[in-house]
């Protein structure tokens, strides 16, 4: 199994614990984080290194396009990638334009390990 550190921007907890298994079964060993609003996002990019950022959309105190804009100001180079059930697509492609990588629908997360192979193939390796 891969190493792969995931900070995961979601405010469900059973959502969080599905993307974690789809990377288990992708062969990924996933260490990560859950935060849910700006605060505890800034902590955890400042507190540890991260391979890969998954964000939900539709959070009752955060969005995408917030979560996006804070891994912007970091500097980061990795790769952000948008995984929610409810987000319009022109803020999909606006959220494209502003640095995410990808957007997966949750109904449609048999996408996500081909977005996130892609992704750390593409220089981006975890560990």
């Amino acid at each position: 199994m891969t190493p792969l550190r995931v900070l995961i921007v979601e405010d469900s907890e059973n959502d969080t614990l599905l993307l974690l298994r789809l990377l288990r079964k992708g062969g990924y060993a996933p260490t990560y984080r859950q935060v849910q609003t700006e605060a505890s996002m800034k902590q955890a990019l400042q507190e540890e290194a991260w391979d890969l950022i998954l964000s939900d959309h539709d959070m009752p105190c955060f969005s995408a396009l917030e979560a996006l804009r804070i891994f912007q100001e970091s500097g980061l180079e990795i790769p952000f990638i948008i995984v929610s059930g409810a987000l319009e697509e022109g803020i999909a492609r606006a959220a494209i334009r502003a640095g995410a990588r990808d957007f997966i629908r949750k109904k449609e997360l048999e996408y996500l390990l081909p977005a996130v192979q892609r992704e750390l193939d593409q220089g981006h390796h975890p560990g």
